[in-house]
Protein backbone atom coordinates (compact mmCIF):
# COMPACT_ATOMS: atom_id res chain seq x y z
CA UNK A 1 0.00 0.00 0.00
CA UNK A 2 1.84 3.14 -1.45
CA UNK A 3 1.90 5.92 0.74
CA UNK A 4 1.71 8.36 -1.99
CA UNK A 5 0.99 8.29 -6.07
CA UNK A 6 4.39 8.00 -7.46
CA UNK A 7 5.12 4.83 -9.13
CA UNK A 8 8.88 4.50 -10.31
CA UNK A 9 6.99 2.02 -13.45
CA UNK A 10 4.71 4.49 -15.65
CA UNK A 11 2.89 3.75 -18.14
CA UNK A 12 4.45 6.04 -20.81
CA UNK A 13 8.14 3.64 -21.04
CA UNK A 14 6.57 0.82 -21.52
CA UNK A 15 3.96 1.66 -23.70
CA UNK A 16 7.38 2.87 -25.76
CA UNK A 17 9.06 -0.54 -24.96
CA UNK A 18 6.08 -2.96 -26.43
CA UNK A 19 6.40 0.64 -29.79
CA UNK A 20 9.74 0.39 -30.27
CA UNK A 21 10.27 -3.41 -30.67
CA UNK A 22 8.92 -3.62 -34.10
CA UNK A 23 7.35 0.23 -35.08
CA UNK A 24 5.67 -1.43 -37.96
CA UNK A 25 3.59 -4.23 -36.28
CA UNK A 26 0.09 -4.32 -35.77
CA UNK A 27 -1.94 -3.40 -32.89
CA UNK A 28 -2.66 -6.52 -32.85
CA UNK A 29 0.91 -7.99 -32.35
CA UNK A 30 1.33 -5.02 -30.18
CA UNK A 31 -1.83 -7.05 -27.58
CA UNK A 32 0.42 -9.91 -27.81
CA UNK A 33 3.60 -8.06 -26.64
CA UNK A 34 2.29 -6.11 -24.34
CA UNK A 35 0.65 -9.11 -22.75
CA UNK A 36 3.62 -11.18 -22.24
CA UNK A 37 5.89 -7.21 -20.53
CA UNK A 38 2.73 -7.35 -18.20
CA UNK A 39 3.50 -10.85 -17.22
CA UNK A 40 6.97 -10.36 -16.72
CA UNK A 41 6.53 -7.52 -14.74
CA UNK A 42 3.59 -9.71 -12.69
CA UNK A 43 6.67 -11.58 -11.87
CA UNK A 44 8.76 -8.89 -11.26
CA UNK A 45 6.33 -6.86 -8.91
CA UNK A 46 5.83 -10.04 -6.72
CA UNK A 47 10.18 -10.33 -6.22
CA UNK A 48 9.84 -7.25 -5.19
CA UNK A 49 7.73 -7.99 -2.35
CA UNK A 50 8.88 -11.37 -1.89
CA UNK A 51 12.34 -9.27 -0.80
CA UNK A 52 11.16 -6.56 1.43
CA UNK A 53 8.50 -9.91 2.70
CA UNK A 54 11.87 -11.59 3.70
CA UNK A 55 13.78 -8.62 4.89
CA UNK A 56 10.97 -7.72 7.43
CA UNK A 57 11.12 -11.70 8.77
CA UNK A 58 14.93 -10.81 9.22
CA UNK A 59 14.49 -7.81 10.66
CA UNK A 60 12.18 -10.37 13.13
CA UNK A 61 8.33 -8.83 12.00
CA UNK A 62 5.64 -11.07 12.45
CA UNK A 63 3.58 -12.80 9.98
CA UNK A 64 0.70 -10.83 11.37
CA UNK A 65 2.34 -7.71 10.80
CA UNK A 66 3.44 -8.15 7.18
CA UNK A 67 -0.71 -9.85 6.77
CA UNK A 68 -1.63 -6.20 7.95
CA UNK A 69 0.19 -4.32 5.71
CA UNK A 70 -0.45 -6.88 2.87
CA UNK A 71 -4.57 -6.49 3.59
CA UNK A 72 -4.51 -10.24 3.86
CA UNK A 73 -4.64 -13.05 7.03
CA UNK A 74 -1.80 -14.24 8.94
CA UNK A 75 -2.36 -17.50 7.55
CA UNK A 76 -2.52 -15.75 3.75
CA UNK A 77 0.48 -14.59 4.33
CA UNK A 78 2.18 -16.82 5.71
CA UNK A 79 1.18 -19.80 2.33
CA UNK A 80 2.40 -17.40 0.20
CA UNK A 81 5.51 -15.95 1.60
CA UNK A 82 7.30 -18.97 3.94
CA UNK A 83 8.18 -21.24 1.30
CA UNK A 84 9.81 -18.57 -0.37
CA UNK A 85 11.66 -16.82 2.74
CA UNK A 86 12.61 -19.63 4.89
CA UNK A 87 12.53 -22.47 2.67
CA UNK A 88 9.62 -24.40 4.82
CA UNK A 89 6.72 -25.70 3.34
CA UNK A 90 3.40 -25.57 5.64
CA UNK A 91 2.63 -28.90 6.22
CA UNK A 92 1.18 -30.99 3.41
CA UNK A 93 2.11 -28.42 0.67
CA UNK A 94 4.35 -29.24 -1.85
CA UNK A 95 6.45 -26.79 -4.05
CA UNK A 96 5.50 -26.65 -7.79
CA UNK A 97 7.33 -28.17 -10.22
CA UNK A 98 9.65 -25.65 -12.43
CA UNK A 99 8.85 -22.96 -9.62
CA UNK A 100 12.52 -21.22 -9.19
CA UNK A 101 11.57 -17.84 -7.31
Amino acid sequence: MPTDNTIPASLGPLISEVVSQDPEASEIQRVARATALAVALDHTAAQLVEHFVENARREGRSWREIAAVLGVSRQAAHSRFAIRTTGSRPAGRTAHPGDTT
